[in-house]
């Protein structure tokens, strides 16, 4: 009676631990075919697959643990390869081969486990619609590997991903992907995703690593992200945690848009052709312990506000730390270090001034340091000396704020004044800087004895009035030694630019004074207005520029006793104006000693143009001038040469010794006053009396009836 009752026991125990199936297409299994065999199981039973390629389009309806032993495969052409539907399935060292649409597997249940698979062709790998399954150590080549739509709990480990996309998430929760391998063009997406967990993974690929839209609370860790146009993209995701990430070599290492409340702690980006951490039009974001290095550029705000920047690094960046076009952030013990202008402040290239926060005002304090040395950023100080070292300053809203002795390097504005009055910058050198000195919304501010060395441009000033700029020099800036945009009445004394791309460049400046400055061997201009009215430009020397003073569309000018010379091109040159003064000049050497270009009323007076390789003066288009008292002396080709011009008054003027012709004009001009004041002095022509009545014919049209026997004649 004992015996019998053990061995009924044993028969229940065997039948609970589940039957081993084999599927064997030789006939040797209990099936041929998986299908057959899942026909025959019941749940909890196990079903081995010998090696060999079997038709898929088969549902999983209870509880089973598949598993291959060696090579199999399983085909779906054009349908779900696998549909599982029963709770708490293993299916382990499957190639499920998918086509068309339809995702290879289904797992439309929970609780099921899917190790060591392969997962080939197809537009989906896997489609996830139900909770806490597990996948891991699989690999996947389709399309898309992963699609995890409704459910929650699901995790990924340990598993790698080719093909366009690795893994979607769509308004889902409580996933965990950890110990992954992405070589997918595209990573991770999450869209409308809460409260997942990214750990541990790597990514490598051309397009998006990791890509946040929508998405809430979620946690991104410990994830190293290489190559990617973006290893990390979020875009109106709030509450993030995004931490101890290694980024490399990404175009893009984290870029953060129209997001709020996230942290971004500890982690790496390096070798990003363009921005290691890029945040735009995002909010009270906490980055804290980032190191950003050899970026285009490290740390970039852009139209942000109310962010808190703490303890970051950049480090041999072009562009360290930018706040562009931002306000209200607060940035403690960040440190920037080699960079080649390590910190930006700015509007940016495209500000909206419609927009709540005003750039320039944050809160900066001098924990954070430039090249080991304090930033100094003021922000509505009086009556104050700022004379500490400083790797930056800044005077936002300040009045009487004088900065001293400051030696800068590497900023993308050494000395930033914004919106302050009578502030001074006296003493000091700034070099291989964006701007030595930037200047805006600024009246009566003295920049004083300062030098610039090896900037983009010395010393830039942006609409403001009444500024002084004395004594001053710029040497060797890749654009220009002195810049003024829309300004008014500022003053430029002895002040030089030797060696830039421009010298001296006024825009839009009306009034300004140009005085005993100095503007050699730079590579454009010397001195440049354009659209600046009733300025002076006096006593200075503009020698060996590829042009020496050019002025267009600046009516009402002054230009006297300056030295144009030596320049490859013009020594002075005049486009599309009037009432303008050219009086007391040299310019000699040049390939044209003056030039005008469509020009009126124009009084060019006791100039000298001398030994020029082309002419000493060409005119063009222009009417209503009076040329006289000016020295036209071994000008190569001519003294004068006036094309398609009429109305000008041309006498009391030399001409000596100037190459194939004196003078040429082909329009209707007057070379003579009438037989009182007459006409010029030729030395190609014997006259007799000052002024004589003899006649010269002026090459093509023109007429000189009453020429000075002497030099200078008129004088006597």
């Amino acid at each position: 009676m004992n015996r019998l009752w053990l061995l009924l026991a044993l028969m229940l125990i065997s039948s609970a631990e589940g039957r081993t199936l084999v599927v064997d297409p030789s006939g040797v299994g209990d099936s041929k075919t998986i299908g057959g065999a899942i026909h025959l199981a019941g749940p909890g039973d196990e079903i081995l697959v010998k090696p060999g390629s079997y038709q898929g389009g088969l549902e999983i309806n209870r509880s089973l643990n598949i598993t291959a032993e060696g090579l199999v495969t399983l085909d779906g052409p054009g349908r779900n390869v696998l549909a599982v539907t029963g709770r708490g399935c293993r299916i382990s060292n499957i190639s499920i081969r998918g086509s068309g649409l339809e995702p290879g597997m289904v797992l439309a249940s929970a609780g099921n486990v899917i190790s060591g698979c392969s997962f080939l062709d197809g537009a989906v790998g896997i489609s996830i619609m139900g909770s806490n399954n597990s996948i891991s150590g699989c690999q996947f080549s389709s399309a898309l590997g992963i699609d995890i739509p409704v459910g929650t709990g699901d995790s990924v480990g340990n598993s790698t991903f080719q093909g366009d996309l690795g893994l979607r998430l769509k308004g889902v929760s409580g996933h965990v992907i950890e110990g992954c391998r992405f070589l997918s063009k595209s990573g991770v997406e999450m869209a409308g995703a809460s409260g997942n967990l990214l750990l541990g993974n790597t990514f490598s690929g051309s397009m998006n690593g990791i890509t946040l839209s929508g998405s809430a609370e979620n946690n991104i860790s410990m994830n190293r992200i290489t190559e990617y146009s973006s290893g990390l993209d979020m875009s109106n995701s709030n509450n993030n945690t995004i931490y101890s990430n290694r980024l490399e070599g990404c175009q893009m290492g984290m870029t953060i848009r129209g997001a709020a409340s996230n942290q971004l702690i500890n982690n790496s980006c390096t070798g990003s052709s363009k921005v290691g951490i890029y945040l735009e039009g995002s909010s009270r974001n906490e980055l804290r312990d980032n190191l950003l290095q050899r970026c285009e550029s490290g740390l970039t705000l852009t139209s942000c506000d109310s962010n808190n920047l703490t303890s970051n690094q950049a480090i041999e960046n072009t562009y360290g730390i930018s706040l562009r076009g931002s306000g209200s952030n607060t940035l403690r013990y960040n440190t920037m270090d080699r960079n080649r202008y390590n910190l930006r402040i700015d509007t940016g290239e495209s500000y909206d001034r419609t927009i709540k926060h005003q750039p320039y005002i944050q809160d900066i304090d001098t924990t954070n340091s430039a090249d080991g040395k304090a930033v100094c950023y003021l922000i509505g100080k009086r009556n104050m000396v700022l004379s500490q070292g400083c790797g930056f300053v800044g005077l936002i809203g300040c009045d009487n704020v004088t900065v001293s002795g400051q030696t800068i390097s590497n900023a993308s504005a050494g000395v930033l004044l914004i919106n302050s009055s009578r502030c001074r910058v006296e003493d000091s050198v700034l070099a291989q800087c964006e701007a030595g000195v930037y200047i805006s919304g600024a009246k009566g501010c003295v920049i004083e004895n300062s030098k610039a060395y090896a900037c983009q441009t010395g010393f830039h000033e942006l609409q403001s009035a009444e500024d002084q700029f004395l004594g001053c020099s710029a040497r060797n800036c890749t654009k220009e030694g002195y810049r003024f945009d829309d300004s008014v009445g500022p003053t430029i004394s002895l002040c030089s630019a030797v060696g830039c791309q421009d010298g001296l460049i006024l825009r839009n400046s009306k009034l300004s004074k140009v005085k005993g400055c100095e503007a050699s061997e730079n590579s454009g201009s010397g001195v440049q207005l354009s659209g600046s009215h009733k300025c002076l430009l006096q006593g200075c020397k503009v020698l060996s520029n590829d042009r020496g003073i050019a002025l267009s569309g600046s009516n009402g000018c002054t230009i006297s006793y300056n030295n144009a010379s030596l320049n490859n091109r013009d020594g002075i040159a005049l486009e599309q104006l009037s009432a303008a003064e050219v009086l007391g000049n040299t310019a000699a050497g040049n390939a044209q000693g003056a030039f005008l270009q469509s020009c009126r009323a124009v009084v060019l007076k006791d100039n000298m143009f001398k030994s020029n390789n082309r002419y000493g003066l060409r005119m063009s288009s222009s009417l209503g001038c009076n040329i006289t008292d000016n020295r036209f002396i071994r000008n190569s080709i001519a003294g004068a040469n006036l094309i398609d011009c009429s109305g000008n008054y041309i006498y009391h003027n030399s001409f000596v010794d100037n190459g194939y012709q004196n003078a040429v004009d082909n329009g209707d001009n007057y070379w003579d006053a009438g037989p009182v004041i007459g006409g010029n002095y030729w030395s190609d022509t014997k006259a007799a009396g000052n002024p004589g009545n003899m006649q010269r014919k002026v090459q093509a049209s023109g007429v000189d009836r009453y020429v000075f026997q002497d030099p200078d004649g008129w004088r006597r």
